[in-house]
């Protein structure tokens, strides 16, 4: 199943059970712990239909990093970051990237929950 295949079921799913993804985005937009940014395109349906208490998220990573941990049963969400950039290898000659490479990552997406509270405050060193 690819990126799009799984989220146009998730929406269906969210759509046969009654809820409108959309309606859950009347408050705050998702956005990362972390960076403080929103997210966008189609991860803001992703995430915001989950129909969490809080707009943030981090990922795996930034929640070692931050001295917290997932837990075992935490339930990740998806998300997509696409990035274009130059090609890795470079000409020798004129020290230009050959092209650009455009590059999608499918990352997977917690919420953070510390002493039951879901507050950025709650997270050290940010």
């Amino acid at each position: 199943m690819n990126v799009y295949e799984n989220s146009y079921r998730k929406i269906l799913e969210q759509l046969e059970s009654g809820t409108v993804p959309c309606e859950a985005l009347k408050s705050e937009l998702p956005c990362n712990l972390v960076s403080q940014k929103q997210y966008n395109g189609l991860n803001v349906f992703l995430l915001g239909m989950q129909g969490y208490g809080s707009k943030h998220w981090l990922t795996f990573n930034q929640a070692n990093k931050l001295g917290g941990h997932v837990k075992k049963d935490a339930k990740a969400s998806m998300v997509t970051f696409w990035n274009i950039g130059p090609e890795k290898t470079i000409r020798r000659q004129t020290h230009r990237a050959d092209r650009e490479v455009y590059s999608l990552a499918l990352l997977q997406c917690f919420q953070p929950r510390t002493d039951g509270r879901h507050r950025r405050e709650a997270w050290p060193n940010i």
